[in-house]
């Protein structure tokens, strides 16, 4: 019994010398230390845009909160492909608000569920590297294909070189071809046909380069009746050297809209 009496005078003699020895300041220090330094909260980290028109450019921003104590530097906002540009507040007081802003060109994606992500870089601690997303559904204004003419060496005929697309209407957006016109200096020549295949009925549109060399983009327009998609832009890429050819993307549909 006696031994045990010994032991508990002992723990809590231990117990009052560690509160002593600790200083009030280096206590204080402590529990200021998680709140020290930026600290930036989203009000929401991802965006619906739920349906867009292929070619709509989406716009959309994310606010966020420095709830930190010191100032909030964004250094990059990465993103994941070119369609996809960004905006943002570089420095933000404790306790006041900022915003990144997204803009998104859905040019390609009409037929599939678009998703992206953006990456933003900043000097909160916590969390440095914050991820933000935007997706949605794009319709087609018209089905388009393949997405671009390619010209190459292996496309040269008697003529030149040769390449086409089909250019067909879909149901909820009709339309007439009005006129076609070409970006400026472009070196090729493009007419229109008809196109019928089965119920499908459109144009083809053909685009010969008389003097195939070099390596060059360019874009046939496309102008409608449609006050939706007034214009449509072909774009067209000719590659007649050993060079590596132009990264054409061409979406494969996911999700039919």
């Amino acid at each position: 019994m006696e031994v045990k009496r010994v032991f508990c005078r002992i723990s809590v003699f231990v117990a009052l010398l560690t509160l002593v020895c600790i200083p009030p300041a280096a206590a204080a220090d402590a529990s200021r230390f998680a709140a020290d330094g930026p600290a930036i909260a989203f009000d929401a980290t991802s965006f619906d845009f739920e349906k867009a028109l292929d070619s709509d450019l989406v716009t959309h921003k994310f606010f966020f909160t420095n709830t930190g104590n010191s100032v909030l530097e964004i250094n990059q906002v990465k993103v994941t492909c070119g369609c996809t540009t960004t905006s943002y507040t570089r420095r933000t007081d404790p306790g006041e608000k900022g915003s990144v802003e997204i803009r998104v060109n859905t040019r390609g994606y009409g037929g599939s569920t678009m998703r992206k992500v953006v990456y933003v870089m900043s000097n909160a601690p916590a969390n440095p590297k914050v991820p933000l997303k935007i997706s949605g559904k794009v319709i087609r204004f018209a089905k388009i294909s393949p997405l671009s003419v390619s010209l190459n060496k292996e496309s040269i005929q008697e003529a030149g070189a040769v390449g086409s697309v089909k250019i067909v209407p879909i149901e909820e957006y009709p339309f007439k071809i009005t006129d076609l016109s070409a970006s400026k200096n472009a070196r090729f020549s493009y007419k229109l046909e008809d196109y019928a295949h089965g119920s499908q009925k459109g144009w083809t549109l053909t685009v010969t380069d008389p003097k195939p060399e070099g390596r060059y983009m360019g874009s046939v327009y496309v102008h409608t009746d449609s006050p939706v998609r007034p214009k449509l832009e072909v774009r067209v890429y000719g590659n007649f050297t050993d060079k590596k050819p132009f990264v054409i993307k061409r979406m494969e549909p996911k999700e039919q809209t």
